[in-house]
């Protein structure tokens, strides 16, 4: 979604540029220090080949494992620190932030908090957390501006955990005003909100966001568009909420939909939207509308997806947002899935039902969300957890007969059971284990 493939500045425990899977400090940095001192000694300017984006000398400033510093002035620091146990870093972080005459950096910033996220994760007191994050603001006000993206994507998730609302509403705002300058965090502290569904404050955080992206030429056009198409979709189902049987022409609604589009927004198509989700129009569909030569699968997918997310709104009391989270994630999956993108090396899944997922492919996609350079842990377990409401709304609707719906939901039981350990102790927000807790909660 930015304009380049990883952070201009590599952090030590950004994943490494080499794609091994490793910490950056723990791959190629020292490789790569290690590499310019060769060079320096020869006299030569040529680049080590295969290493991206690496200067001719001087060195690299990015700054190695403190541990294994070879040139690192705040290497005694960070050392006095690491070595120090859970109450003996929180004394240290306050009497070091305090003391004017230490000198720090943003990347020792940002290493000492992480670790410091960690901790206090491992001891259930993530409150602590943001309390130090307050206090850097305070005594470190430009080390905090520095690092303020990722320490606010972590007082976010710990707000939800400690459900501070008005923390996150603080926080989110916040972090809305520079939304433009790390976008990819942005993005998943916008999801984790959509995930909780409050659309007062995503309207409130999207319109702040938008002027700052939408002049950017920090994040690509596709990372413009699909946070307009979000930020349309939070006004939509807003709007929805105090207008349920909203047609698309009302002026309010557009009026708030103009600053998101340079030309004026499309009446009919918003219209022919609204109408499949608020049930005023609907089809009498049958299996062999969703076949897999059935040249109309994706449109007939869509509309059908439509009408389940105002199911999931009004029959199952699920917010609009999250249930536009899980229905997204549904559709794609389908369509990829139909168009043999999720193809398996021990052969042909088996498919009981062109609506139903089957646990081969299904685990192979929710692999994909939550791969190792961009998790996405919220979308994985909206889609996961609506699986059961999907299948009883095809049931509600002629469309699966009762014993492919029990034998999917039981095929589906290891994956569940996989999601579960993942989820069991992730430290990024609770209410994902919660909501896998009891799946499939209906029988």
């Amino acid at each position: 979604m930015s304009r380049k493939d990883k952070p201009s500045k590599i952090r030590r425990n950004d994943p490494c540029p080499c794609g091994s899977g490793k910490k950056y400090k723990q791959c190629c940095l020292l490789k790569e220090m290690d590499a310019a001192q060769e060079r320096r000694a020869a006299g030569s300017a040529m680049p080590v080949k295969g290493v991206p984006d690496i200067p001719p000398p001087p060195p690299p400033t990015i700054l190695p494992d403190r541990q294994t510093a070879r040139e690192d002035p705040f290497a005694p620091l960070w050392d006095e620190f690491n070595n120090a146990d859970y109450s003996d870093k929180i004394a240290w972080i306050y009497r070091t932030l305090d003391d004017e005459e230490i000198e720090l950096d943003g990347q020792l910033v940002f290493d000492l908090f992480e670790e410091l996220n960690r901790d206090c994760n491992k001891h259930d007191d993530r409150a602590r957390f943001n309390e130090m994050a307050e206090h850097l603001r305070q005594t470190r006000a430009e080390l905090y501006a520095e690092e303020q993206s990722y320490l606010l994507g972590w007082m976010i998730e710990n707000a939800y955990a400690a459900g501070r609302q008005d923390d996150i509403a603080r926080y989110f705002l916040e972090f809305s005003e520079i939304a433009d300058r790390d976008i990819d965090l942005y993005f998943r502290a916008l999801v984790q909100v959509e995930y909780h569904g409050d659309l007062e404050l995503l309207t409130e955080a999207v319109d702040i966001a938008w002027f700052r992206i939408r002049d950017s030429r920090d994040v690509t056009q596709w990372g413009i568009d699909e946070f307009a198409h979000k930020a349309t979709d939070f006004h939509v189902f807003h709007f929805l909420e105090s207008n349920p049987q909203a047609r698309g022409d009302e002026p309010e609604l557009l009026d708030r939909l103009s600053i998101y589009d340079d030309a004026e927004p499309d009446v009919d198509r918003l219209r022919h939207y609204l109408d499949w989700v608020t049930g005023r129009r609907a089809a009498n569909w049958t299996e062999a509308d969703f076949a897999h030569r059935n040249e109309q699968f994706h449109d007939n997918l869509g509309q059908l997806s439509l009408q389940f997310l105002g199911y999931l709104r009004h029959d199952q009391q699920m917010a609009f947002s999250k249930a536009e989270l899980a229905r997204e994630a549904l559709v794609h999956y389908f369509v990829r899935r139909h168009q043999g993108e999720l193809k398996l090396e021990e052969g042909k899944p088996k498919i009981r039902h062109p609506l139903c997922p089957d646990d081969k492919t299904l685990d192979r996609y929710l692999g994909e969300l939550m791969g190792f350079l961009n998790r996405q842990d919220f979308k994985v377990v909206a889609q996961f957890e609506t699986i059961p409401l999907w299948l009883k709304f095809l049931l509600d609707r002629g469309l699966l007969t009762n014993t492919i719906r029990m034998r999917i939901l039981e095929e589906l039981r290891p994956l569940h059971k996989m999601l579960l350990k993942i989820y069991r102790n992730d430290p990024i927000d609770p209410a994902l284990f919660t909501a896998l807790e009891d799946w499939p909660y209906l029988m």
